[in-house]
């Protein structure tokens, strides 16, 4: 964290970071049609409490609603994998278990819409070493998912983790590099680094 972040937590066994800026100091506000890319590296250490009894989803970047109805469709978080949720899960982030102790770089391309035939989600996903993105294939054989990404017309972006109260253990995420722009490459990491 650094100075002027606005942290929020609360018995939920929560610590985000809400507010997220734009290069000019606006807040980072998606509205109904906005079309982004959003980057993002997640690193977890070992050990992390993806799963605890009972207690099974956390959520790490979510959209969130301004109507109190939750963190919204379009989230990225775990149960005892890594998945995006949207009005279904990712399977093929379900597949295998999450790398621990290693950055996972992301990129998300996110059309924001209520309307379930013109909110989308595209996502790259690389774990260095490896030093090119691979664009992910949903369970339906396709390449972009369609649903509805927004519960209103706008929503704003949260950082951190948030989940289910009955976890006990301690969970450290480190978040880094975290971009929005219009295009793939204005937030892509190049090769090799």
């Amino acid at each position: 964290m650094r100075d002027g972040d606005i942290a929020e937590s609360s018995t939920d066994e929560r610590q985000q970071l809400s507010d997220a800026r734009m290069p000019d100091g606006s807040s980072f506000r998606p509205n109904e049609g906005d079309d982004f890319y959003v980057a993002i590296s997640l690193w977890f250490e070992p050990g992390f409490p993806f799963a605890e009894g009972d207690a099974a989803w956390q959520v790490y970047l979510p959209f969130v609603s301004f109507d109190a109805r939750g963190s919204g469709p379009a989230k990225l978080g775990s149960g005892s994998h890594l998945r995006f949720e949207g009005v279904e899960d990712v399977p093929w982030l379900d597949s295998e278990p999450t790398a621990t102790g290693g950055w996972h770089d992301f990129v998300l391309h996110l059309k924001f819409s209520q309307d379930p035939r013109i909110g989308l989600l595209e996502i790259w996903h690389r774990t260095p070493p490896e030093s090119d993105y691979v664009r992910e294939t949903f369970d339906n054989g396709r390449q972009t998912r369609h649903f509805a990404t927004l519960l209103e017309p706008s929503a704003y972006l949260k950082l951190g983790i948030y989940r289910d109260g009955r976890f006990t253990r301690t969970g450290v995420l480190y978040v880094d590099r975290i971009k929005v722009a219009e295009r793939f490459v204005s937030v892509a990491i190049p090769p090799g680094t």
